[in-house]
């Protein structure tokens, strides 16, 4: 389990805040955010969504 603290530390230009809400992601095995910041693209098991789409939607 990462801790925000090492995932601060792990990616540069990585706020410790946006840390902070990966690692609670993490915690919860969640896999998508909706967010307008491209800062949460570096991290790699996270999906960025910026739309209204729905990730579990079949269509």
């Amino acid at each position: 389990m990462a801790t925000a603290k090492s995932l601060f530390r792990q990616h540069h230009g990585l706020s410790f805040v946006d840390a902070c809400i990966v690692a609670s992601m993490h915690d919860t095995d969640i896999d998508y955010l909706y967010a307008f910041d491209d800062d949460f693209d570096r991290i790699d098991d996270i999906t960025r969504l910026e739309t209204a789409t729905n990730p579990s939607d079949p269509h």
